[in-house]
């Protein structure tokens, strides 16, 4: 089983299709997101002592950023089936209730208003660039020749083949 954090299956179908297999994969991230951020915490932020106050602080985190994951990609893809269409106005809205959801977590409405904004310009603009064919962490070019962001596609002025030399 591959476990690519830049590839994701979201964006293959149009929203509304295969909707269980986007809400695990974001289930997914959110899990590992989570888990970083709990590492984060319960290493270098919280002064926490014995197993299970670490599990109840990692649990603390895992588990609401795999809920938020699926319920990003569920409430996306159930516009994408109400509008019947697919595009970025679909993220846009979810990743705002996201935005919403987490300010409940957090109990504050500055949390609620940032999380909006933060996600759903996030999920609106990613969906943007998957729709307009943009791909990360892809293994169909070389990058050696193309470069890892396809830069060498994109040169200013004429260009000048370099040859190995011959003889040395």
């Amino acid at each position: 089983m591959s476990f690519n954090l830049l590839q994701t299956y979201n964006y293959n179908s149009p929203d509304g299709q295969d909707v269980v297999k986007k809400a695990a994969h974001s289930a997914k991230l959110g899990t590992v997101i989570g888990g970083s951020v709990a590492m984060y915490d319960i290493l270098l932020y919280s002064k926490t002592t014995g197993v299970f106050q670490r599990a109840n602080r990692a649990a603390m985190w895992v588990i609401p950023a795999a809920g938020l994951g699926a319920m990003l990609s569920v409430t996306a893809n159930l516009l994408g089936q109400m509008r019947n269409k697919s595009d970025f106005k679909n993220h846009l809205i979810a990743g705002a209730l996201t935005g919403l959801a987490y300010g409940v977590l957090r109990r504050h409405w500055t949390h609620s208003l940032n999380g909006s904004l933060a996600l759903g310009i996030g999920a609106a603009g990613v969906k943007d660039f998957f729709d307009r064919g943009g791909r990360v962490g892809s293994d169909t070019y070389d990058t050696r020749v193309q470069g890892l962001l396809r830069h060498e596609s994109r040169h200013w002025g004429s260009r000048k083949e370099l040859f190995p030399p011959k003889e040395y």
